[in-house]
Formats: structure tokens, C-alpha cells, sequence
């Protein structure tokens, strides 16, 4: 179990953010939303963060997304070179909050696909 306490809660759903709140995850998933003035016993071995000061908001949805970048090592007049980041690129979309992407495009479609 991880617990998110005094956290901002933006829920999305265009209601005011809820500051001080808890949220309990358990196998990945939310399990409950309270504030955290308010909390049940946290159980033992539950993993506990102090979130005072930070905000918790939906996942985002990436309309426009690649996983491949040109590479600045362009022969000369040659043909441009990508390169498929298929482990870094996810990552680092997940880090700015996107949780469900669209590409745009992609070079490797199975690549892209797992």
C-alpha cells in the first residue's frame, strides 16, 4: 500500500482542488480519497508520503507522440537518420504526466505497440 498524504487532489472534473488530502493506492490502483485531517489508521508496512507542498492531477492524454528522434549524425547528403528510443522515450512521457499516448507516426510499429 502507498499512501499520498497532504497532497493538492485536482480531480479533472473542473471542481476546485482539495487541498490536504490523502490517497491510498493499493496494486496500482486507487483505493480511496479522503481528506487526510480525516484519515483511518494508516495499516502497518504501508509506504507513506508526505506530499505537503506537491499535487496530484489525472494522467494526461499524449494526442501526438513519437518515439523516435533524427539523429544530429546525418551523412551529407544522405538520407536523415532516426533513432527509435523505445525504453527512454515512454519514460520520460510518463514523468510529465502523460499515462495514454496516440502516436503520430512511428518507425517501428510493434516497437511502438510494446
Amino acid at each position: 500500500m502507498l499512501v499520498l498524504n497532504h497532497v493538492l487532489l485536482i480531480d479533472g472534473t473542473g471542481a476546485a482542488p482539495q487541498n490536504d488530502m490523502r490517497i491510498d493506492i493499493v496494486d496500482g490502483k486507487i483505493t480511496a480519497v479522503e481528506p487526510a485531517g480525516e484519515q483511518s489508521p494508516i495499516p502497518p508496512g504501508a509506504k507513506v508520503l508526505d506530499m505537503n507542498g506537491k499535487t496530484v492531477i489525472p494522467g494526461l492524454v499524449g494526442m501526438h507522440e513519437h518515439l523516435f528522434y533524427p539523429m544530429p549524425d546525418r551523412p551529407d547528403g544522405g538520407a536523415a537518420l532516426y533513432g527509435e528510443m523505445a525504453d527512454s522515450a515512454p519514460r520520460l512521457y510518463l514523468a510529465g504526466g502523460v499515462t495514454t499516448a496516440r502516436t503520430a507516426g512511428s518507425m517501428e510499429p510493434i516497437q511502438t505497440l510494446n
